[in-house]
């Protein structure tokens, strides 16, 4: 039997993978403290292997100078010169609530996904 392939419109689509990430010192723990942690917003290309990081003040959209964060996102997608990409990420609510808010504001088209439980990348 033949293997299936995506379209190849499909397969040129740039993924743009998203997930908070916290900064800690040798040997600390990597899960975030209750109070005084900034989650870093990470995003990588998977087109251009780009990576971009995004120091904020708390996970979601519920701190005063979100739409600043997304603005900032947003000039930076426009900087990618993409008109079509996939957003993806490990489906945590606060994540996906902060990707539909830059997707809104983003002129281009965005296709949503939720990575596979488990998957790492």
């Amino acid at each position: 039997m033949g293997h299936c392939s995506r379209p190849k419109d499909e397969q040129r689509l740039p993924v743009l993978s998203f997930d908070y990430a916290f900064l800690c010192g040798q040997g600390e723990s990597t899960e975030p403290e209750e109070e005084g942690s900034n989650p870093v917003l990470a995003m990588r290309d998977s087109a251009s292997k780009g990576d971009w990081a995004y120091l904020i003040p708390a996970e979601g959209v519920s701190f005063s100078s979100v739409d600043r964060v997304v603005q900032l996102i947003v000039e930076d997608l426009k900087l990618m010169g993409y008109k079509r990409v996939a957003f993806r990420s490990d489906g945590e609510p606060a994540l996906l609530s902060l990707m539909n808010m830059i997707g809104s504001r983003w002129d281009g088209e965005v296709v949503p996904g939720v990575s596979a439980p488990g998957d790492p990348a």
